[in-house]
């Protein structure tokens, strides 16, 4: 499912639309990496506990599609590195591992400036039972193809680090642009 902007007469994108858009973008992360089925047989790798992950995450290329669907490629690929998956036996296994109360509920959001082509964007996230003063600001720019009208989010600023987010810290994920489609290399 693409993303796309309001076809409202000024052709902006409405707040309620850009919640829903960011809430869902924060969520992808734990959406894939907790996707796995507890009732499958674990297999075991140091400390951790990994599961398989489901046919529609099975591979390192499903899963950046998927991200890519809310984020540009460096997030997508920085998302995929920061999970933890192991590849076994051809199928990705993901860590059954606490992450602490990641933020990704919308708490409130100020749009700061919007054009055709460009969103800034300040959003409060919190998880949830968290009021607005407890919630974290992030910025968003987010990128909005004019003809299409496809959103993505193209940088995310924190005073607060996220690891989902952080570079990627191997050098063979390499991530090329072809022809108007995403190629993910890598292992």
């Amino acid at each position: 499912m693409q993303w796309k902007s309001d076809k409202e007469g000024d052709g902006m994108v409405s707040r309620k639309r850009l919640m829903a858009f960011i809430q869902n973008a924060e969520k992808a992360w734990e959406k894939v990496v907790f996707s796995y089925d507890l009732n499958s047989p674990p297999i075991r790798i140091g400390d951790f506990d990994y599961y398989r992950l489901p046919l529609r995450f099975s591979t390192r290329i499903k899963i950046f599609r998927y991200y890519h669907q809310f984020w540009n490629n460096v997030y997508a690929n920085r998302m995929i590195c920061s999970a933890g998956f192991k590849n076994i036996r051809g199928r990705l296994y993901s860590p059954d591992a606490d992450t602490g109360g990641l933020p990704s509920r919308v708490l409130g959001l100020k749009i700061i400036k919007q054009t055709s082509t460009n969103i800034i964007v300040d959003a409060i996230l919190g998880i949830p039972g968290d009021s607005i003063a407890d919630g974290e600001t992030i910025r968003y720019f987010i990128l909005r193809n004019p003809s299409t009208q496809v959103l993505t989010i193209n940088l995310r600023r924190s005073r607060y680090a996220d690891y989902r987010y952080d570079p990627c810290k191997k050098k063979s994920r390499i991530l090329r642009r072809k022809k108007n489609s995403a190629c993910y290399i890598g292992r």
